[in-house]
């Protein structure tokens, strides 16, 4: 069965939780009326994308790249205001770290993706395509190891 449609409807849930997850951790009036705000807008976005602009069985690149680019910013915008303050725990004992980190790879090494899944299914060969999906689930793969370890250092 042909399940690229519930991309789309994944791009909008996957962006609305982890901005909720950023805008829990990324404290200040001004980014959590940002972030409330960005997730209202993000969706609409990406109603008017499926709705008039790239249609359900297409890769919906025009927002998952957007997606992507927000979260790129929220992960530096953690980590910037982290490296403004003091902790007990030390970088590597706080689980939140690993996480941020997990999203901020994952999201940085598959924005050419994001971008360019549409040229990408039509004009190169079945390796590459391959390669590149292959690439993907890599950072992953990736991003949820380093999820795993956040949540091992909850525990701790």
């Amino acid at each position: 069965m042909h399940n690229l449609f519930l991309l789309h409807f994944y791009t909008i849930i996957e962006f609305a939780i982890l901005s909720m997850f950023f805008r829990d951790i990324i404290k200040g009036k001004f980014i959590t009326g940002f972030i409330t705000c960005s997730i209202f807008a993000f969706t609409a976005l990406c109603i008017i994308n499926f709705v008039f602009l790239q249609s359900l069985d297409k890769f919906n690149t025009y927002t998952r790249p957007i997606e992507a680019i927000f979260l790129i910013a929220y992960s530096l915008s953690y980590f910037e205001r982290e490296s403004r303050t003091d902790h007990e725990l030390s970088w590597v004992n706080n689980p939140v770290n690993w996480m941020v980190t997990g999203i901020l790879l994952y999201f940085s090494g598959a924005l050419f993706q994001f971008t360019f899944s549409n040229v990408v299914s039509v004009e190169v060969s079945h390796d590459i395509k391959v390669l590149i999906w292959n690439i993907h689930a890599t950072l992953v793969l990736i991003m949820y190891m380093l999820f795993a370890i956040g949540f091992h250092k909850c525990k701790n």
